[in-house]
């Protein structure tokens, strides 16, 4: 699997939440700038990635990293589609900005749900590394 020269989207794989944001962005990324590595994958493992956080985390193809609300708007900032997306949360305040993400990054099983496994382990696609 090609990684080089792309941006690392790093999520919890059995969140609901998680899964279906990576389902949309996967539709979204028409110029193929993303690549989405489970937390807990062989992958970030051997990469030495390990982040203890309840984020998404965002690595981008100049090895910048960015975590929860500020990797939110980096890849609202990457993705056409979004990047009104990204205008908004701009516009809020960083404090509301944080409350709100962590509000429910911290209760995104009781709000969503949790998967047993990835159902992403399913799809074959060359842009998920599980």
């Amino acid at each position: 699997m090609k990684v080089e020269g792309k941006t690392l989207v790093f999520f919890d794989d059995v969140c609901v939440l998680c899964n279906q944001f990576v389902k949309h962005l996967l539709y979204l990324d028409k110029d193929d700038q993303l690549r989405f590595v489970s937390l807990s994958s062989e992958y970030a493992k051997s990469n030495g990635w390990k982040f203890d956080t309840d984020a998404v985390v965002v690595v981008d193809h100049n090895g910048q990293t960015y975590f929860a609300e500020s990797a939110i708007l980096r890849l609202c900032q990457k993705i056409t589609a979004l990047k009104w997306l990204s205008l908004v949360i701009r516009m809020t305040p960083k404090a509301l900005q944080k409350f709100l993400y962590g509000l429910v990054a911290r209760n995104r099983y009781k709000f969503f749900g949790k998967h047993d496994t990835c159902p992403l382990n399913n799809e074959i696609n060359e842009k998920i590394i599980i």
